[in-house]
């Protein structure tokens, strides 16, 4: 169900050609002029032009050049800029920022390794310059390497410590690289830096929650959603939060704002079932669930927990269906093929229930439970022989388990081997001293046997036990009035 948003954030740090010296215009003045003002007014399509005008009448001019780059880059034209840098360089060795601007644009194009090439000579050339690490990093953590990326980061911190988009970044990697804890340092330098940067208050939050802290994440995201409040991922990250807390109350409207936001999504409206199902809201789980379907529509967990909330609706009905799409989806979930058998044993489809716990055991064959059910099904249809080789199987993996042992009673019984069955059922009361069936059973096997009196304490304590036990209320009043026409009733 988890779903995390870490923003990993690109800051373009570009560098006009504002402050070069040695400016060779050759009557590009006016124009070059025009650009600069142009940009200084955010009107960056009419600036380009200006300076594309002044490119004209002075060609070989590398600051005009890197202005060309610059505004192509703003504009995000990210291919275009890469031609006029490469003149800038190589028209001047020795031109940072134009070195920059053009690493820049290689990484926006998709052109890592040019850009990682470019990078490296920005630091050369000025190796007191904390940009060119911090783009390293971004497109090392682009590429996957994680550690590389932390590394540019780290440099670019010392060089400039007060730069909260390097702590960010840093964050992303550490958090990337299984270090939650870590991160949850950088993204806290990051938003006291930057207090009212809801992405950084949205990574702290989300590197609580991988810490498993997720008490600690609902402030900080509380503080991201006062910032964003119509955020899908802050809602989300801030309902999780809640969730992981055991805040439930709280969660369901958190997961529902988030829903509400975006109602295609999967995550929230699986959430609010799991909720809805925890708090016994039956109804509200299954249409929770419906709707994650709506966008996953062979999602294994939300069939499953679907077919739960049907199930304990009473509508066996749609939980056979949720439960036969999951084994569909998920033929080797052995928890699919019982949950399915039980919803069919509930709509008295006992044949199809013991076929589908047969394959479960199949897949599990520890499920002492279902071997139990399956020996309980076949005991019913007087088939003793499967009966016995069923509850035996549950015996062999837990000789403890009292409804075996009580089941190995009844086929006993019914195949007259009293002494066995008796044994079976001291034994499930040895287990379990307040089993009232296992009572009920043996007095009736000493009654057939006409051990009156240790039938009669049996039933006695059976209803000691369970005062509601029909069955040994039953046996007691008949064998209390000597009806010896009614045959004792055992369970």
């Amino acid at each position: 169900m988890e779903r995390r948003f870490h923003l990993f954030l690109i800051v373009l740090f570009l560098l006009s050609g504002v402050g070069n010296p040695a400016l060779a215009l050759n009557g590009a003045h006016q124009s070059f002029e025009a650009g600069i003002a142009a940009y200084r007014k955010g009107d960056f399509s009419a600036a380009l032009a200006a300076f594309q005008k002044a490119q004209k009448a002075s060609p070989n001019e590398p600051v005009i050049l890197n202005w060309i780059g610059f505004l192509d880059l703003r504009l995000g034209a990210y291919k275009d800029a890469i031609g006029p840098l490469s003149t800038a360089t190589r028209l001047d060795p020795h031109y940072s920022a134009a070195y920059n601007n053009l690493g820049t644009a290689y990484l926006n194009a998709g052109r890592l390794n040019e850009a990682i090439k470019t990078f490296k000579t920005v630091i050369k050339l000025q190796p007191k310059a904390s940009n060119p690490h911090y783009n390293l990093g971004n497109i090392y953590i682009h590429q996957g390497q994680l550690l590389d990326a932390v590394f540019e980061y780290r440099l670019a911190a010392r060089l400039n410590p007060r730069d909260p988009y390097v702590q960010n970044n840093l964050g992303v990697a550490l958090q990337r690289l299984g270090k939650p804890l870590e991160a949850v340092s950088s993204y806290k330098k990051a938003v006291s830096l930057a207090p009212k940067k809801s992405a950084f208050w949205l990574n702290l939050g989300s590197a609580y929650l991988d810490a498993g802290q997720p008490g600690s994440a609902v402030a900080p995201l509380q503080r991201a959603i006062q910032l964003e409040p119509n955020s899908y991922a802050i809602r989300l990250a801030y309902a999780q939060a809640l969730m992981g807390a055991g805040k439930q109350d709280q969660a369901i409207p958190a997961f529902q704002s988030a829903a509400q936001l975006e109602p295609k999504e999967f995550t929230p409206n699986e959430a609010l079932g799991i909720l809805y199902l925890r708090t016994g809201d039956y109804k509200r789980a299954a249409a929770a669930f419906q709707r994650a379907l709506q966008v996953q529509g062979n999602n294994p967990r939300a069939l499953n927990g679907l077919g739960l909330a049907e199930f304990r609706l009473t509508d066996y009905s749609q939980a056979i269906s949720a439960f036969g799409r999951l084994t569909a989806v998920s033929p080797g979930n052995a928890d699919a093929w019982i949950n399915l058998g039980t919803a069919q044993a509930k709509a008295g489809q006992m044949r199809a229930a013991a076929a589908s716990w047969r394959i479960g055991i199949e897949k599990d064959p520890r499920r002492v439970d279902v071997l139990r059910w399956l020996g309980s099904y076949y005991l019913g249809k007087g088939d003793l022989r499967e009966a016995r080789i069923e509850f035996g199987k549950a015996l062999a993996i837990n000789p403890r388990d009292v409804e075996s042992l009580n089941g190995m009673g009844l086929v006993m019984n019914q195949q007259g081997k009293s002494k066995e069955a008796i044994a079976y059922f001291k034994k499930a009361i040895t287990v379990q001293p307040k089993y009232a069936a296992a009572y009920n059973n043996l007095g009736v096997v000493y009654e057939e046997n006409g051990n009156s009196a240790l039938a009669l304490n049996c039933y006695r304590r059976a209803l000691v036990i369970d005062p509601h036990y029909a069955d040994a209320r039953t046996n007691l009043e008949r064998f209390k009035k000597h009806n010896r026409n009614t045959t004792p009733t055992n369970h």
